[in-house]
């Protein structure tokens, strides 16, 4: 008897989390694309695992195309994608690039101190330091709770 597997999100997802935990990026973003060829819609979780397997693999371009595609999806960004794209910027030294994603995400979502901490690292890294004491100073004016990563 043979069996018919129709793969749905909770697959595609578990799949793209394997392929970012084995640091194999190309397959979770191959996983990614045949998502939308089987027409299962992707959703926030789908997005966000395949941007953290980006990240896990260095891949900072690819994470950041993600974030902008989501919008073009109308799937709505939230606090965890754009603190892994910022993360991403950071594991890459892109301290500018990190700002700007820092920027978006306030435009829609309140920060925390995982995403304050993430840009105030990628500026850190690279000798920012000014503009890292900056947003532990704009940390303070929005109230986000800093704690023992964010210093």
């Amino acid at each position: 008897v043979r069996s018919i597997f129709k793969p749905d999100k909770m697959a595609f997802t578990s799949v793209i989390s394997a392929c970012g935990k084995a640091t194999k990026w190309e397959k979770a973003i191959q996983s990614f694309s045949v998502i939308a060829q089987a027409i299962v819609e992707s959703d926030r979780m789908v997005y966000l695992t395949t941007i953290n397997a980006c990240v896990k693999s260095g891949v900072w371009k690819h994470a950041l195309h993600l974030v902008s595609s989501m919008a073009q999806s109308k799937v709505e960004s939230d606090l965890s994608t754009f603190s892994a794209a910022i993360s991403a910027c950071n594991t890459a030294s892109e301290w500018k690039t990190a700002l700007h994603v820092f920027s978006m995400m306030e435009q829609s979502v309140d920060s925390d101190a995982i995403s304050c901490g993430a840009a105030i690292s990628a500026c850190a890294k690279c000798g920012e330091w000014e503009k890292a004491l900056q947003l532990i100073s704009d940390m303070a004016k929005i109230e986000v709770e800093s704690n023992v990563i964010t210093f």
